[in-house]
């Protein structure tokens, strides 16, 4: 079943707000993968998504070992989600767009600069220096 992002009106003082609500796979339990929604309001952070997901992973990875240990992978891009020093500074809903699907990859090293380059034709982490 493919899952998209659904846009979720949630009432919030004295106005309704559009929240949206974007799929997770967790793929580090032991047992199937299993999907998770996480709600992104307009003051949700990146850093608050993050924080979510790990205690979503219950155990699995360390505190504080994203990078290290996990990393968020969007589906459609293939990209990894790599903001680390201002991620609580950046809207979630300026990454998280609506339609977008999310999954939790685990790292057999942590990440690094230049672990991109190793996916592109010619480039490696050697050839970099």
């Amino acid at each position: 079943m493919r899952w998209s992002a659904i846009p979720c009106f949630c009432w919030k003082g004295n106005s309704t707000s559009s929240n949206i609500i974007v799929p997770v796979d967790l793929n580090l339990k032991s047992k199937a993968t299993s999907t998770q929604f996480i709600e992104i309001a307009s003051n949700t952070t990146v850093q608050d998504v993050l924080d979510n997901i790990y205690f979503m992973l219950n155990g699995e990875v360390g505190a504080r070992k994203y990078l290290e240990q996990w990393v968020l992978r969007d589906l459609g891009t293939r990209e990894h989600l790599v903001i680390r020093e201002i991620q609580d500074r950046i809207p979630a809903s300026a990454i998280f767009m609506p339609g977008s699907k999310w999954e939790v990859v685990k790292l057999p090293t942590p990440y690094t600069a230049t672990d991109r380059l190793a996916s592109l034709p010619g480039k490696s982490r050697e050839s970099s220096e």
